[in-house]
């Protein structure tokens, strides 16, 4: 079979290509019901990373193609040995590709599993109130105006302008705990959210702005020259070249008595950006799923997360999340059984199914065995 360049391809022609490869597959079904996934990202990359075209220009392209691929159902086959009957058997999970419900859902536990409790940071006197926040909530923003690269080179390069962001930050403030994701603005652009527990307090003033009230870490004004530059948003403008920040401590309302729930912010502000994909809507460019596009496109993980030593030496914290510690440990208790009896042999591949598997362990049949083998895929 001769190989076929991708790179030569316009969005357009992917998506053919892709139709094409789908119909040979159902032509070649023989009834056992494998095929090796179609759509994959090295494609997609091949064809908007080539420098050929404006990407900027290419984004409902790229959104269409990102849904094709989200859309395309695959399964995590794993084999195990059934001890009662001494068979083998396999079972079949549905993958987690960025924006199918499995993806986010992994996100979501991610978060809850390393992000301190609203209780531990109002325990050491971290959330914003008039006294100031060590718990801020900053956006950095990517204007094209200032930075005079693509927008390509713009995503190429965001971790290497956030990396030296972040030292400078540290080198003046002191050690942080940061969790970071990557948006798209309406333009294409990225900007970076960051939700950060340093060991620096900042001043903060309860501000309204236009749509509602937030802790806003103030500008640098004559009434600021007591707390120092260094301490306004100003001073963090002065660390990033390439846009506008806007910062904010993160604490409750001072007329509430309740405490913000600070993992649901962290995931709401996270989860806002890799949601489920609608893939049967019409093509359009909107922020939630251009993030997903781009970030997909340029291989960035939904979050990050660095200074996890800080918590616990400068702060005394260690995350815990005994909500999703119950869960794990419900799923334990009704799997006891289950993998008492089935023994762990190999993981197979990724592979689709021409119907969704059956849940729990199943048998295959000899051919069925090959089908498998020959059409499962390492993890993309």
């Amino acid at each position: 079979m001769v190989a076929v360049s991708y790179s030569e391809f316009s969005p357009s022609e992917l998506f053919q290509r892709w139709d094409q490869q789908e119909k040979e597959a159902r032509e070649k079904d023989d009834g056992l019901g494998f095929y090796e996934p179609v759509q994959k990202l090295s494609n997609a990359r091949d064809v908007f990373l080539d420098n050929r075209f404006d990407l900027n220009d290419s984004l409902p392209g790229l959104i269409k193609i990102y849904r094709r691929w989200v859309g395309e159902k695959t399964y995590l086959c794993n084999q195990y040995l059934d001890h009662e009957t001494n068979e083998t058997k396999y079972k079949f999970q549905l993958a987690p590709k960025r924006g199918n419900e499995k993806y986010v859902s992994d996100v979501k536990s991610r978060i809850y599993e390393k992000v301190p409790s609203t209780e531990q940071l109002e325990k050491q006197h971290l959330l914003a109130d008039e006294n100031g926040s060590n718990v801020l909530h900053i956006t950095l923003t990517v204007d094209p105006k200032r930075y005079l690269g693509d927008l390509q080179s713009a995503w190429a390069n965001l971790p290497y302008y956030l990396n030296k962001f972040l030292s400078a930050f540290r080198k003046r403030y002191g050690r942080c705990w940061v969790l970071r994701s990557f948006e798209a603005q309406e333009n294409g652009f990225p900007h970076v959210h960051l939700f950060i527990i340093s060991e620096q307090t900042f001043s903060c003033e309860w501000y309204k702005g236009k749509k509602y009230w937030r802790w806003l870490i103030p500008e640098l004004t004559d009434d600021h020259k007591a707390i120092g530059a260094d301490e306004t948003v100003d001073g963090f403008e002065n660390l990033w070249s390439l846009g506008f920040v806007y910062a904010r401590g993160v604490g409750k309302r001072p007329y509430m008595r309740k405490q913000i729930d600070v993992k649901n912010y962290v995931v709401k502000d996270v989860v806002s950006e890799v949601s489920v994909v609608d893939v049967d809507s019409d093509v359009e460019v909107k922020n939630p799923e251009l993030t997903l596009a781009l970030n997909w496109l340029f291989r960035r993980q939904a979050f990050s997360i660095s200074g996890s030593d800080v918590l616990e030496s400068v702060f005394n914290l260690i995350p815990v999340c005994l909500t999703q510690t119950e869960v794990l440990k419900n799923a334990f208790l009704r799997r006891l059984f289950e993998f008492s009896r089935y023994e762990f042999i190999s993981f197979c591949g990724i592979v689709r199914c021409s119907e969704p598997p059956p849940d729990g362990f199943i048998k295959l049949s000899n051919d069925q065995e090959h089908e498998l083998e020959a059409q499962a895929i390492g993890v993309r």
